[in-house]
C-alpha cells in the first residue's frame, strides 16, 4: 500500500503545502506532472524526501523565482500600511481584498478584558485599520491574521504547557518554555496548530510585543520580529521577493 501524504516525514510548512495540492498518497504526488512549490526551501525538501524514499519523480519540481525587495518601509503603522496597500493594489489586488474591515475600539477592549492583558499599541493601531484577514490569506509565517474577536478562543485551543525546552531551540529574548500564557496568538494555520504570537513575557534581552512562532509539533520557538510594526515591514519585503506566495489559497509563507 502506498504511503499516505500525512505520514511523510516533512516539515510543517511542506506538510501544509502538500495538503493544499489535494493529493492523499505518495503515488498521487508522484503522478503530478509538476509540483510548483511556494518556496525554494519546500522544493529542496521534496527533492530530499524523494531521494531518501528512493522513489523516482518524473515530473518537475519548481520554486518561485527569487526577487529582490525594491520597497522597504519604516515609520508608523499607518505609514507602513500605506506602503503595503499601495504595493498590493498595484501587484496583488486580490490579496488586498483579503484584509478585513476595521475592528472597533470596543471589540479590542473586550478582547483585552477577556485575555487579561494590554495589547501593544502598534498591533491595536493595525486592528483599527484591518481586523485581521480572511482565513486563507497569506501572511508571514504559517497562517492568516486572526480577527480580534477570535483570539481568546484560539488561545484556549493552544496545546502547549509551561514546560522547559532546550534554550538553543528558542530565539534570543524568548523564554525557553513550550508555551507561556502571555503568548497571545495573532495568526493561525489551516491545520489550527501553528501560530504567530505576540510575546508579552519576554526573557532577558527580549522586547514586550515581540513576535514569536509557536508550532505544536516542534519545540522551537523562534523570534520572528521585534514588534508587530516590524512584522508588517517583513510582510511587504517577503511579498516582493516571492517568499510569500499569493498563488495558493492558504498559509504558505516564509518565516
Amino acid at each position: 500500500m502506498t504511503r499516505a501524504i500525512e505520514d511523510l516525514e516533512v516539515s510543517v510548512r511542506t506538510s501544509v503545502f502538500l495538503q493544499s495540492l489535494g493529493v492523499t498518497t505518495l503515488d498521487e504526488l508522484l503522478a503530478m506532472p509538476e509540483i510548483k512549490a511556494p518556496h525554494r526551501m519546500v522544493a529542496a525538501e521534496l527533492q530530499e524526501l524523494f531521494a531518501e524514499l528512493e522513489v523516482e519523480y518524473a515530473g518537475k519540481i519548481s520554486g518561485p523565482v527569487q526577487k529582490v525587495a525594491q520597497k522597504r518601509v519604516t515609520g508608523s503603522v499607518s505609514e507602513r500600511w500605506a506602503a503595503i496597500s499601495a504595493w498590493l493594489e498595484a501587484e496583488q489586488p486580490h490579496a488586498l481584498e483579503q484584509f478585513n474591515p476595521p475592528a472597533t475600539a470596543a471589540a479590542i477592549a473586550a478582547a483585552e478584558s477577556s485575555l487579561g492583558v494590554t495589547l501593544p499599541a502598534d498591533y491595536k493601531e493595525f486592528l483599527l485599520i484591518h481586523n485581521g484577514q480572511d482565513e486563507f490569506a497569506p501572511w508571514v509565517g504559517l497562517g492568516a491574521l486572526l480577527p480580534i474577536e477570535e483570539i481568546a478562543a484560539v488561545k484556549s485551543d493552544i496545546f502547549g504547557e509551561e514546560t522547559a525546552v532546550d534554550a538553543d531551540d528558542v530565539g534570543i529574548g524568548v523564554q525557553p518554555v513550550d508555551y507561556h500564557p502571555r503568548w497571545i496568538p495573532i495568526s493561525k494555520s489551516q491545520r489550527g496548530r501553528d501560530f504567530l504570537c505576540i510575546d508579552l513575557a519576554p526573557a532577558a534581552g527580549g522586547l514586550v510585543g515581540q513576535i514569536i512562532e509557536y508550532v505544536a509539533d516542534d519545540n522551537a520557538r523562534p523570534l520572528i520580529a521585534p514588534s508587530f510594526a516590524e512584522l508588517m515591514s517583513m510582510y511587504l519585503e517577503r511579498a516582493q521577493t516571492g517568499e510569500i506566495s499569493f498563488d495558493n489559497d492558504g498559509d504558505l509563507a516564509d518565516e
